[in-house]
């Protein structure tokens, strides 16, 4: 049984047109969108639909994440900061 694409709201993603083939080709753009721009709601659907262990593999190897996200997700996953892939770039 395939998980149900989840329904975004296009201000999150306004710069591209959002496929299904997005979410499957690239779930690390697609998860650190959406904890960037989305809200509670919308990351409690990407969770569900990725699941924590994909999105924990894809977020530490994301070369970029805004400053405030990184601080989210490094606090909910409980994964230091220095083992993100963005973090250590920017030293």
């Amino acid at each position: 049984m395939q998980k149900a694409i989840p329904i975004l709201p296009k201000h999150i993603f306004w710069d591209i047109d959002l496929k299904d083939s997005t979410f499957k080709k690239y779930p690390g753009f697609v998860i650190v969108r959406v904890f960037e721009r989305g809200d509670i709601p919308e990351i409690r659907a990407i969770r569900r639909y990725y699941g924590d262990e994909l999105i924990k593999n894809e977020v530490v190897r994301a070369r970029y994440i805004e400053p405030e996200t990184l601080n989210f997700l490094s606090a909910i996953y409980n994964i230091p900061q220095k083992k993100f892939k963005c973090y250590t770039a920017a030293l």
